[in-house]
């Protein structure tokens, strides 16, 4: 009995663990010129809570981070802090760990 009661309790706490994974966002950014512009954007979504590894490669004009929140990745809300940073976004692509493809619902920014 008392097996069969810590065999479910590691199973709950593994499935816990193992439910959410990182997905890594990358976001095409159109006016993207130099390291100060980078800092502006990279601003931007430090404030985001969820997102994480911010990266930005200024010569090809993107923006990668990783989205380690439960809740789903909004597209629509990326190209809004995008656009609140002075550029303006292009394609965003959502890869989950697994590979798949997913679009999302929301995004919250910290002391909303």
């Amino acid at each position: 009995m008392i097996r069969n009661m810590f065999a479910g309790l590691i199973l709950m706490v593994a499935g816990t663990t193992l439910g959410a994974q990182p997905s890594r966002v990358v976001v095409e950014v159109k006016g993207l010129a130099c390291p100060f512009c980078a800092y502006g954007l990279e601003k931007q979504f430090k404030e985001v809570s969820g997102v994480t590894e911010i990266r930005i490669d200024v010569e090809q004009g993107l923006l990668s981070f990783t989205w380690t929140a439960q809740d789903p990745v909004d597209k629509k809300e990326i190209k809004r802090l995008v656009k609140k940073a002075g550029f303006t976004a292009g394609m965003v692509t959502v890869r989950e760990a697994d590979g798949g493809m997913r679009q999302g619902q929301s995004i919250k920014e910290k002391d909303d």
